[in-house]
């Protein structure tokens, strides 16, 4: 008998477990269309080979900014929504990513070297 309840409540956390799960990935993806949708435009860095993506995260969110990782074509990106637009912020977004020069949070100093965004790299090529 025990052991039947046991399992009915392993059930029950995964069945609310798979809600919840499911409830922050469609809040996340309207976060996002709701980003789009209000023209807000976003900049897009390929995080280097040594740094952690959470100090630049951090960095944007301390300066007011709605930032995140994000894993895309292999490489890591930070993603930085930028109300203003990304011609008009792309100074201090700049400046801002020079400014958090550590391997991690409590890491020793990194150096990115030239900070350029991945709509520079295109713009570049063509």
């Amino acid at each position: 008998m025990l052991a039947g309840a046991i399992v009915v409540g392993i059930i029950i956390l995964v069945i609310i477990g798979f809600f919840v799960f499911l409830r922050t990935s469609v809040s996340v993806a309207k976060r996002a269309d709701t980003a789009e949708d209000s023209g807000v435009e976003s900049l897009y860095y390929v995080v280097p080979t040594g740094q952690d993506p959470v100090v630049l995260v951090s960095a944007m969110t301390e300066a007011g900014y709605d930032a995140s990782a994000d894993t895309k074509e292999g490489a890591i990106h930070l993603v930085v929504n930028t109300p203003a637009g990304r011609d008009r912020e792309r100074p201090k977004v700049r400046q801002i990513i020079a400014s958090a020069s550590k391997t991690s949070l409590e890491g020793p100093p990194f150096e990115p070297g030239r900070i350029v965004f991945t709509d520079e790299h295109k713009s570049a090529g063509a």
